[in-house]
């Protein structure tokens, strides 16, 4: 007769443990994928408060394109004036553009350092 023993299957690095550390692997997947969404709302966030101010700014802008230009005045001032205005629309369009860059260049490497943050050992029980 044969032992059954012998159709046993031998699983490196897998052992009578592996329930409880499949349990710990999953929670800490979950608290790394809790994190990463919180990052990214935050970011989410961030971005549609920057954007929303951005509009506010816009619309102001737009409201003042359309009023007419009084040439009653010296016509050079007023279009020094435009030129003017239009130089700090350009400034203002730049800086909400670096805004938005350094927020999602900012929530990449947070993603990236989590990322990288998952793969260490966790701490073995004493």
């Amino acid at each position: 007769m044969t032992d059954a023993s012998q159709f046993e299957t031998k699983i490196p690095g897998l052992d009578g443990s592996f329930p409880t550390k499949f349990l710990e692997v999953q929670e800490r997947n979950a608290e790394i994928l809790t994190s990463a969404n919180e990052i990214v709302a935050r970011t989410a966030k961030a971005i549609g408060e920057n954007q929303t101010e951005f509009l506010q700014q816009e619309a102001e802008q737009a409201s003042k394109a359309f009023t007419p230009v009084k040439f009653d005045t010296d016509a050079g001032a007023a279009l020094s004036a435009f030129g003017n205005q239009m130089q700090e629309n350009s400034k203002n369009l730049i800086s909400h553009m670096r805004t938005i860059n350094d927020l999602v260049f900012d929530c990449g490497w947070q993603l990236f350092k989590l990322g990288a943050s998952s793969f260490r050992q966790p701490p073995k029980p004493l």
